[in-house]
């Protein structure tokens, strides 16, 4: 579902890149708000993949 609204790969591939971080640090380079980005994440860390 969030694949249509938000690219879980480009949020994979930046915490890949900097490491551990907080939702707020994806807002404005991922142009969304801290809801989606930390869905996101959630979701990634429930694939296995964070």
């Amino acid at each position: 579902m969030l694949d249509k609204l938000l690219n879980k790969e480009d949020v994979l591939k930046y915490v890949q890149f900097k490491g551990p971080l907080i939702p707020v640090h994806l807002v404005s380079l991922l142009k969304s708000n801290t809801i989606m980005i930390g869905a996101a994440l959630s979701e990634l860390a429930s694939d296995g993949k964070v």
